[in-house]
């Protein structure tokens, strides 16, 4: 039977075997005589398949049961592969020689269980959202699988901007500084590198403004200028009245 399973999730297969007269049909010379070689074994493997059935690839148990006649436990742990979406239970009979076993084998209690895959890295918010360039900025950074010694960086084109105090709070919280001095105005993506190097974005999720620049010239030249408006207004306004007159 084949089973569904989730990618990137982690599985184990678990099952008892014993033997009987559990030999390779083919015989060894040793000590100036033959005798059945006992190098054939019983265990149990997960093969991986992906949508369509095709095999990804298979994980065995680190050992196999012998010829003995007590039940002895077997066990595979292994993740499923990127792309695998079934997972089929294999009970085998491993013959080295080629030449066919001898005896008998028997399974029980075989189970399959899995755990959930883990978090995928994700980049849900940064807080705040914008600055303005010319300085440093702290930030909070919220996703999922986060891990110890993650970097961060703003990116926009071929800009780029080193997050630095990266500390990781929890696999959910990041807290950094944010170096904007000489940064392009825009918008920026922020990006999120775990040490085994999966990145998550949250595209588009920083803003980068212009520092804002000094107005005490700008203002003093309108002031002016308003005044002198005023003046000319109030002259304008006196000459009118004086021509009545």
């Amino acid at each position: 039977a084949k089973l569904g399973v989730s990618p990137g999730a982690t599985y184990t297969l678990r099952a008892f075997a014993r033997t009987r007269g559990f030999n390779s049909v083919s015989r060894a010379y040793a000590n100036g005589k033959y005798s059945p070689a006992s190098d054939s074994g019983a265990g149990i493997a997960i093969k991986w398949l992906d949508g369509s059935g095709a095999t990804l690839g298979v994980s065995k148990s680190s050992s196999v049961v012998r010829n003995t006649t007590d039940w002895t436990p077997l066990e595979v742990s292994a993740a499923a592969p990127a792309v695998a979406a079934q997972a089929q239970v294999v009970l085998y009979t491993s013959c080295p020689n080629e030449k066919g076993i001898a005896g008998s084998v028997w399974f029980d209690d075989v189970a399959l269980t899995g755990q959930s895959a883990p978090n995928p890295l994700t980049v849900s918010a940064i807080t705040p959202a914008t600055a303005a360039s010319g300085a440093s900025a702290s930030a909070t950074i919220t996703g999922t699988a986060f891990e110890a010694g993650a970097a961060v960086r703003l990116v926009s084109g071929t800009t780029t901007v080193e997050a630095t105090d990266v500390t990781v709070k929890s696999a959910n919280e990041i807290t950094c500084s944010l170096p904007l001095t000489g940064a392009v105005a825009g918008t920026y993506d922020v990006v999120v590198t775990n040490p085994d190097s999966k990145t998550a974005k949250l595209t588009g999720g920083f803003s980068v403004t212009a520092a804002a620049s000094s107005c005490g010239t700008g203002t003093t030249a309108s002031v002016s200028l308003f005044a002198a408006m005023v003046g000319l207004l109030s002259l304008a306004g006196v000459g009118r009245r004086r021509k009545k007159g």
